[in-house]
């Protein structure tokens, strides 16, 4: 029996998010990324760096049931970097000076030709009970901890930084057994909304299945995009399942229809 998608919760903690100063590519990213591993995300949160704000939506996701949270950025050494803090309080354990992280610390400064300050010495303080996730890209180590049935893992801003400590130490972390497979077509000569209402029909028809539309808004002639996935059919069943899509719109609307490689 495939098992059920972990859920996941990904928090963005920054104020640069919050006034437009940052695009949020870390949250779509990963999202993409865990998806396409058979994780369900269930939200995605932006926060300042407000110690409060960033526990309230740890105490808030651990209490919805989030199986994994994934937080990202304010791990770093200067005064606004408070995602541990928060998180020690929203866990109720005490930030310690945790002797894997502050050894990773000293050779990541070490590579970088860094000398350890008091600054950033703070990147080494785990709350109790936590493990350091390696940083070979930057110096501020991860966090992966665990609180009940939830797994929190905090990691650092910086897009690089993320990307790769999510792949190597995170990604299994979200995976089962349920992946996502998907499709999309291309349909031309109708609007979106003579499309929504068979789109309706055609979900409520063919269970396990989700149907998006994206208009093309920008064109000459009206282009929709659909995209088609599930997490409970073999590409080969969805294949199937989107011909028999096909037939259905090409007949009821009378439209032209190709398949997106």
């Amino acid at each position: 029996m495939p098992q059920n998608p972990k859920i996941v919760e990904i928090i963005s903690i920054g104020e640069e998010l919050l006034i437009g100063k940052v695009v949020n590519t870390n949250a779509s990213w990963l999202a993409k990324e865990i998806t396409k591993r058979g994780g369900r995300v269930r939200r995605i949160i932006t926060v300042g760096d407000k110690i409060d704000e960033i526990r309230d939506v740890i105490v808030s996701s651990i209490s919805r049931g989030a199986d994994v949270i994934i937080t990202t950025g304010g791990l770093g050494p200067t005064f606004d970097d408070k995602t541990m803090e928060a998180i020690s309080r929203a866990l109720d354990k005490p930030l310690k000076l945790n002797e894997e992280a502050f050894t990773m610390l000293k050779e990541s400064l070490r590579r970088r030709g860094l000398t350890l300050t008091e600054s950033r010495r703070k990147m080494a303080y785990l709350p109790e009970g936590g493990r350091a996730i390696p940083n070979y890209v930057g110096t501020a180590p991860g966090l992966l901890i665990k609180q009940g049935k939830t797994t929190l893992v905090a990691l650092p801003g910086v897009p690089q930084e993320m990307k790769e400590m999510f792949i190597k130490h995170v990604s299994n972390i979200v995976s089962s057994e349920m992946k996502i497979v998907e499709n999309e077509l291309l349909i031309e000569g109708i609007y979106e909304a003579e499309l929504a209402p068979l789109i309706e029909e055609l979900m409520k028809k063919k269970q396990g299945i989700y149907i998006k539309s994206h208009p093309k808004m920008q064109e000459e002639k009206p282009r929709i995009r659909l995209h088609i996935y599930s997490s409970q059919y073999t590409q080969q069943e969805l294949n199937e399942i989107c011909r028999e899509i096909e037939r259905i719109i090409k007949d009821k609307l009378k439209c032209k229809i190709t398949w997106i490689e």
